[in-house]
């Protein structure tokens, strides 16, 4: 199945840069309508809208046709299925705007999104924006919490930021709650990894760590869909592994590549915890088959001495010993 772009963008206002929404669909019938409608109901206008359909099964890609036809601004590229990190890719190389803002197809914004991130972005000088959402469940009920942050972050340089938000364990990794200039990608040849779950723990790190600077709009301007089939929602698989032990990897190789001012290690210390513990929660055919390569992650976390962090240390060589030392931090009220 090849490329099939519909109809080029609509002529954007004067003065006015132009906001790529790129929104990858796949087998989303039931939830894409409201995603679509909100990106119609922006107070922004100068949209490019890009919709990857990644080899939808159901009425995903007649749905996308529908809202080509029904607003110039909405192109369709249809291709075959790769994942969603593939059809990000696939939209990024077709995007023209200045900014670039990444929409999962079961989620919605709210109508000033765009708006706002605009201003916020231009107003600061900061080719990174990162925002807030809430979650929304099937019976429409909307709850907050898994993706506040608790503070204001005042404008300054991403990468301390993000340790910052690390240490007050609010660092939101995902992709939909960015909003960054195309020249933060194409300057640095950013893409998505292929092929793995939790990709965006390698992005929003790369994001945050390339950016000159980062700002943060303090309100819910996103509205993420709970759905217990989702990805982040279902029952742990090999695939989950390979994906922590990948994104460890690469996270770790990434910050090696950075100056020793930027190579805080907060969120490599999270990347090594999550490899870790999915490790663990795998059946023993499972470990058997990745022990080896597990045991190097091991080896390596132990020779950065748990990159000073002492409880992932202890961690690396007994769960016992880990469970032993975060009691007493806890009974002495570290």
């Amino acid at each position: 199945m090849g490329d099939e772009i519909n109809r080029p963008a609509e002529a954007t206002a004067a003065g006015q840069p132009t906001v790529s929404v790129i929104v990858p669909v796949y087998n989303a019938e039931q939830y894409l309508r409201p995603c679509l409608d909100s990106v119609l109901a922006q107070t922004y206008p100068t949209l490019e809208v890009i919709l990857v359909d990644d080899g939808s099964t159901d009425a995903s890609g007649e749905i996308c046709r529908e809202y080509c036809e029904k607003d110039g601004r909405f192109r369709l590229i249809r291709k075959e299925n790769g994942g969603a990190s593939s059809a990000r890719n696939r939209g990024l190389d077709n995007a023209t705007g200045t900014y670039l803002y990444f929409l999962d197809s079961d989620d919605e914004i709210v109508p000033e999104a765009i708006e706002k991130l605009v201003a916020c972005a231009r107003g600061n000088g900061a080719d990174l924006v990162f925002f807030e959402a809430r979650t929304k469940t099937a019976e429409g009920v909307f709850s907050s919490g898994q993706y506040d942050y608790h503070r204001q972050y005042a404008p300054g340089d991403p990468c301390q930021l993000m340790e910052e938000m690390v240490a007050h364990k609010e660092f939101h990794v995902g992709t939909p709650l960015l909003f960054m200039e195309r020249d933060l990608f194409t300057a640095n040849r950013l893409r998505f990894r292929e092929g793995i779950i939790s990709e965006d723990m390698i992005m929003a790190y790369q994001l945050f760590s390339l950016a000159k600077q980062a700002a943060h709009v303090h309100e819910y301007l996103y509205v993420r869909r709970f759905r217990p089939d989702s990805v982040t929602t279902k029952a742990k698989t090999e695939k989950n592994y390979v994906s922590a032990a990948t994104v460890y990897r690469e996270v770790a190789a990434f910050r090696r590549t950075l100056p020793p001012e930027k190579q805080f290690p907060g969120h490599l210390i999270r990347c090594a915890y999550l490899a870790l513990n999915v490790y663990r929660e795998m059946p023993p055919e499972v470990q058997k088959k990745y022990r080896e390569s597990h045991g190097e992650i091991i080896r390596e976390i132990r020779q950065n001495n748990g990159y000073g962090d002492k409880a992932l240390l202890l961690d690396s060589k007994s769960r016992l010993l880990w469970g032993a030392y975060k009691l007493r931090q806890k009974l002495l009220k570290i």
